[in-house]
């Protein structure tokens, strides 16, 4: 892996950035990631939250207001995605008549 993430952190870094979950308004929720990350990789996903939230890859909502995480920044995800030949979305595309 060029970056060092395991295929379990990419793929939650993948899906937070489809999902256009850019910051705490627009955050995941938490216990839907679990339930998902679970049913695919038989890994620990606390341990894959807190280590993506150490390297500064994303946040997390309070408890108060139902735990969520999103992206802190997603210039430093994209290239992290696309060296693993994961394709980016270019967003909103809008045609001129």
């Amino acid at each position: 892996m060029p970056c060092g993430l395991p295929e379990a952190e990419l793929k939650i870094l993948k899906t937070l950035f489809y999902h256009r979950n850019f910051k705490p308004e627009s955050a995941e929720n938490i216990n839907l990631m679990r339930s998902i990350h679970n049913k695919v990789f038989n890994t620990d996903f606390d341990g894959h939250i807190e280590h993506l939230i150490q390297e500064g890859y994303i946040g997390k909502t309070p408890k108060r207001a139902g735990e969520k995480i999103y992206l802190i920044d997603q210039n430093r995800v994209k290239p992290i995605l696309s060296s693993h030949g994961i394709s980016i979305p270019k967003g909103r595309i809008h045609q001129l008549d």
